[in-house]
């Protein structure tokens, strides 16, 4: 379970991990591939391993389906990661108050909300540099999609409001979420990947960008 957070303190569970799929009965037939990624994220969300023949199994289809929608293993990950991302801006994002400031209250409280995530953190521990790498790939599922779901929310402040970035909106987007991965996550000489709490560094430079 998710829980919101502003300015470092756990202030709601309202983010809630998908709803399990109820039973079928026998192995059923037809899965599709959002249903393999609900039940991705629901493992994900439960500090479960996403393990692509698990859910194979629990949804009667073959692992090549779930190969020929996804890719490896990194491929299905990366989609439980970028799915996740774009639920916790959907949930956090605040809509009241200037342009800039309902960014950086967005930014901030999508990042806290990370970071006090049991569930990614143990990922994290898990897979170390490996995780980073499905997190942070330009070519990979998570990071363009992040970049994309945080640009809506720019565009929507400039259609809306009027907001007039001192940066071209795509390139905003990417720098925000670039920032993110900097300031929330932390390796140690390559053996350990860890999840940073104290965003107030993240705080003062989202305060000077926006």
């Amino acid at each position: 379970m998710f829980q919101t957070v502003e300015k470092g303190v756990i202030v709601s569970a309202s983010v809630t991990s998908p709803t399990p799929l109820p039973s079928r009965g026998g192995r059923p037939a037809g899965a599709t591939p959002e249903e393999v990624l609900r039940e991705a994220r629901r493992a994900f969300n439960a500090g479960v391993r996403v393990d692509a023949r698990a859910i194979a199994e629990k949804l009667g289809i073959s692992r090549t389906s779930i190969y020929r929608w996804y890719g490896a293993r990194d491929g299905l990950m990366g989609a439980v990661l970028a799915a996740e991302f774009r639920y916790l801006v959907d949930t956090c994002e605040v809509t009241t108050g200037p342009s800039a400031g309902r960014i950086k209250a967005t930014v901030l409280a999508v990042s806290a909300t990370m970071a006090h995530h049991a569930p990614f953190a143990a990922y994290l521990s898990d897979h170390k540099l490996e995780a980073l790498r499905v997190i942070t790939a330009s070519d990979g599922r998570v990071q363009p999609a992040s970049v994309a779901r945080v640009r809506e929310m720019i565009d929507q402040a400039i259609q809306r409001d009027g907001y007039q970035p001192r940066l071209e909106s795509e390139l905003l987007a990417y720098t925000l979420i670039r920032l993110v991965d900097g300031f929330v996550y932390t390796s140690y000489d390559d053996s350990r990947v860890a999840l940073n709490t104290d965003l107030s560094q993240l705080d003062a430079v989202l305060t000077a960008l926006l």
